[in-house]
């Protein structure tokens, strides 16, 4: 979490950032609340239709569900390895290759015990806990009026990536709630496990990993190690494999089970590189370095800037997407940038130039916004998902939606800063 005032403890820093400003509603949002209510039964219906959908193939499909790493480690096995070395008793069923790290097998052995079908009842009920609890955390977060915190849920209950998510049976929505836990409590130990329980999917790890690194919060550090250490010496019980061997399997079978992205740099270079006679292992090698090293500067932009921890952590979310490869359903990250745009939207003023300014370019960013979060089922059916022009498409969609959210802060800034007072100081002060 961004730090306040350095002579305040981190625990009053946080509560500060939890103050909700009365703003009165201007005449304009009284009336949207009679046309607002239109508006949100016409969206909760299509969500309810979509999530529907969702919950009835999430009860059936589960292709991505880790049930079968779940059920060889429950029986003493090394799934990574079986994986690794071509699974030949064919125990590893649908899409389930085991590429998450350790913990999550290690949390998900009761559902190993259970059938398959039995199994998927239990995770889509969590995923609809995992959903339920998330959108009131980041509603929290933000401070979104309850119209905004409906019309939050509404259009993340119909968007394609959670739909996605629950037929699929993915874990991105376990680490969404993780997230929300994480920006949610006071205590920094407790964000560090709370974020460790999260990086299970490690790709959502390495830009929030390397800001806690920069600003040398230990607690939220050792908090972050516990859980992955501890699934880690848990599995090594289980299963008897070398400890240096098993912490890489997971990195080791996601190079072979890993496909393309959806819009992210890893993907991109994964698409051109080959045609310059690079091999799969030196693309592997050269993509993810540079997915780091991306990380790594987005993570340093963000320190240096100095923003609220709600922009931060919508930032946090868009920069991880293009640095990493994704698919669609982990674009229900999406949900953090789109609460920061409701934010903004219930406090607009039309005072000023920079006011008039700062909406358009927050208008701006709902369109690439709603381009990923509604769009992808049309790209699904015309099977356009693995083209080089629409992976850019979605990267260049959520760079817009970056530079969006990064200009409407600039120039709140320079809209509230003092007269004599430059941005930076006006940051500074905030910080």
């Amino acid at each position: 979490m961004i730090e306040g005032k350095q002579d305040l403890p981190f625990e009053e820093q946080f509560q500060a950032t939890r103050q909700v400003s009365v703003v009165p509603a201007s005449p304009g949002q009284r009336a949207l609340s009679t046309s607002g209510k239109f508006l949100l039964a016409l969206l909760f219906l299509m969500a309810f239709i979509s999530l529907a959908v969702g919950v009835r193939q999430a009860l059936t499909r589960g292709i991505d569900f880790q049930w079968s790493g779940a059920k060889l480690l429950g029986e003493g096995i090394d799934p990574w390895k079986t994986f690794i070395n071509g699974d030949p008793g064919h125990r590893i069923i649908l899409g389930q290759q085991p590429n998450y790290l350790h913990e999550l097998y290690v949390l998900l052995l009761p559902v190993g015990k259970l059938s398959l079908p039995n199994a998927l009842i239990v995770w889509c009920v969590a995923n609809l806990f995992f959903v339920a609890v998330s959108l009131i955390l980041i509603s929290r977060l933000y401070r979104l009026t309850t119209y905004h915190s409906l019309l939050l849920g509404a259009l993340f209950l119909m968007a394609t990536p959670l739909r996605i998510s629950f037929s699929n049976g993915q874990q991105s929505l376990f680490a969404l709630f993780f997230f929300a836990v994480a920006f949610s409590v006071a205590s920094r130990f407790l964000r560090g496990v709370s974020l460790g329980l999260a990086f299970a999917k490690y790709s959502f790890s390495p830009v929030v990993a390397i800001i806690e690194v920069i600003r040398l919060r230990v607690a939220t550090l050792v908090g972050i190690a516990i859980p992955m250490l501890c699934g880690l010496l848990i599995t090594w019980r289980i299963t008897g494999t070398r400890l240096p061997e098993l912490l890489f399997e997971p990195l080791r079978s996601a190079k072979i089970a890993m496909s393309s992205g959806y819009g992210d740099i890893m993907t991109i270079l994964q698409m051109i590189l080959p045609h310059f006679g690079m091999s799969l292992d030196r693309v592997f090698s050269l993509t993810g370095t540079i997915g780091l090293l991306c990380s790594g500067v987005c993570a340093t932009y963000l320190v240096k800037q100095q923003f609220t921890v709600r922009l931060e952590l919508a930032l946090i979310a868009v920069f991880t997407l293009f640095c990493f490869k994704h698919l669609s359903y982990d674009y229900v990250f999406l949900v953090f940038p789109l609460a920061a745009l409701l934010e903004w939207g219930q406090a607009r003023s039309d005072q000023n130039l920079e006011d008039d300014k700062r909406n358009l370019i927050k208008f701006a960013a709902w369109i690439p916004i709603l381009y990923l979060l509604l769009f992808g089922s049309v790209r699904s059916r015309l099977h356009l998902d693995d083209s080089l022009p629409f992976v850019i498409s979605n990267a260049v969609s959520l760079l817009l939606i970056a530079g969006a959210l990064i200009a409407a802060e600039q120039s709140r800034r320079r809209a509230n800063a003092p007269s004599g007072a430059s941005p930076e100081r006006l940051a500074a002060a905030e910080y």
